[in-house]
């Protein structure tokens, strides 16, 4: 692949817009629950996602995205960590926009996110 390859170019997966409220939580430590916050995906595939979110987010962060799934009544749990931030504005609103890489992706998470996709 070259240097100037795009985006798109450099995907493992294919992208689909999905414009969804979630929740992001920060992963806690031992028994302690991490900070939470809301956001929003902008898309998803099989292996990452990017949302929008008024917390602050730093490379390498655990996190987990919490995505109601109005079928089964509750919400999709998708772990990851943070690959890349930036600054932007949406919508007239100031977000951290975010790359999430999904990690640790047990055979209920995969389901859960072929439900999303």
């Amino acid at each position: 692949m070259s240097a100037t390859a795009t985006a798109a170019e450099r995907r493992r997966q294919p992208r689909v817009r999905k414009p969804l409220s979630l929740e992001v939580r920060k992963k806690g430590f031992l028994f302690l629950a991490g900070e939470k916050g809301s956001g929003e995906m902008v898309d998803l595939s099989r292996t990452g996602a990017r949302v929008n979110t008024q917390m602050d987010l730093f490379r390498n962060e655990d996190v987990i995205l919490l995505v109601p799934q109005r079928s089964a009544g509750s919400s999709a749990k998708l772990p990851g960590r943070v690959v890349w931030t930036k600054r932007t504005t949406s919508s007239g609103k100031r977000w951290l926009q975010a790359g999430i890489e999904f990690a640790d992706m047990d055979g209920e998470v995969r389901v859960a996110l072929a439900r999303l996709l």
